[in-house]
């Protein structure tokens, strides 16, 4: 257990810092484990019917989260980048799950600056390292989402999700996923 007494608002950030980038790189050693796990077929001697049942009754999670953690575990294998940006913290478990559906390395370095929230907040010596993955071509037009279900319509623009408070979409339906999907396969 840790001491809480802190002298500062700075020292208890930096703290809580430090532990969330201990838990992502424990969570990416985890997923390690889960892509061999996997290939070994641990779960056939544990009464489960695949992998993704294993890992929801081991872990207590559900069925749907299973099979979302054993295909990103396996994706981080060949997204070398994305693997460093959630082992050191700087992406959570809940980005690169949904970064490894649709990335690339090609894509990798541009998306995980989207989930980032961009250039303008990064630190600038960050801004300057990640110059070498950037587009020679300027941001595609946002793309045009088809109205939900709400009769609301959304227009999917990375730097707009960035901004907003309140995420595109009704809320009703899920537009919201459709706009954040688009969002990142057009910001590049």
């Amino acid at each position: 257990m840790h001491d809480l007494s802190f002298d500062g608002d700075d020292e208890i950030i930096r703290s809580i810092d430090a532990l969330n980038a201990r838990a992502c790189s424990t969570q990416r050693e985890l997923f390690g484990l889960i892509a061999e796990g996997d290939r070994r077929e641990v779960w056939r001697n544990g009464g489960a019917a695949n992998m993704a049942h294993w890992v929801c009754m081991r872990y207590g999670i559900s069925y749907w989260k299973a099979e979302r953690w054993i295909a990103a575990s396996h994706a981080l294998e060949r997204l070398p980048r994305l693997s460093e940006a959630f082992a050191s913290g700087e992406l959570s478990i809940d980005k690169v799950v949904e970064l490894t559906r649709f990335a690339t390395p090609e894509t990798e370095g541009r998306l995980i600056l989207w989930a980032q929230g961009g250039l303008l907040r990064m630190h600038p010596s960050v801004r300057e390292i990640s110059q070498l993955d950037r587009p020679s071509k300027k941001l595609r037009k946002p793309t045009r989402i088809a109205p939900c279900r709400g009769g609301t319509s959304t227009t999917a623009s990375a730097s707009a999700w960035r901004r907003s408070s309140r995420r595109p979409g009704c809320g009703r339906c899920s537009s919201t996923g459709l706009s954040r999907r688009a969002s990142a396969r057009n910001a590049w």
